[in-house]
């Protein structure tokens, strides 16, 4: 990120640095109850609530907290992701999307007013002129290990999508997915690809 983002730099007076932070999340039941200890502590840069999930703030701080703060744990959060269809893009799934197959627009992620950015045009075009082929769907499907990313989701043989985001719930024993899948099979049976079928 670092090495991408100071290609955009160019003349600018703007220096990029790389800092060890501490990122945490909190639920709005959490922060209810230890406001005053989260509000009050010298070491918390900063303390945002989530534009797209009004339960839930990003907290970062240059310590690691202690559990007294309520912090959640990354499944915890991973899973209210899921639950508010935030996709979770990794290197894998890179460059796979435009925004809109991720239904970014919905979520109030993508600016139409902004100035330039990288595929700034795509995205315009898509919105204004074009039709989304694609949309991304979740389910929640049991099995003994958990799906890769990217697997392929199909309809009888044919590939119809792929899995963007997986979350393996090792108690429960199942895959929570979100998949971008074409529109016209978003309500259709669908199986997902695995090295075993």
């Amino acid at each position: 990120l670092h090495a991408w983002l100071s290609r955009y730099i160019m003349r600018s007076d703007v220096k990029i640095s790389i800092e060890k932070i501490n990122v945490f999340g909190i639920d709005e039941a959490m922060y209810k109850q230890n406001e005053f200890l989260l509000l009050s502590n010298s070491h918390i840069q900063s303390l945002r609530r989530l534009a797209n999930d009004s339960n839930r703030f990003l907290l970062l701080s240059s310590i690691d907290l202690p559990t007294k703060y309520g912090t959640m744990k990354e499944n915890d959060w991973k899973y209210e992701d899921f639950k508010n269809r935030i996709p979770i893009i990794n290197k894998a799934s890179s460059l796979k999307y435009i925004p809109q197959m991720l239904n970014l627009h919905e979520l109030g992620a993508i600016s139409f007013s902004k100035g330039c950015y990288t595929g700034q045009e795509v995205v315009a075009k898509v919105q204004h002129r074009g039709r989304i082929k694609q949309k991304l769907i979740w389910s929640i499907t049991s099995g003994d290990m958990p799906l890769e990313t990217q697997a392929d989701v199909m309809k009888n043989e044919k590939k119809v999508g792929t899995l963007a985001t997986v979350l393996y719930d090792e108690e429960m024993k199942e895959n929570y997915c979100l998949a971008v899948v074409n529109i016209d099979n978003s309500d259709d049976d669908l199986t997902i690809k695995t090295n075993d079928i």
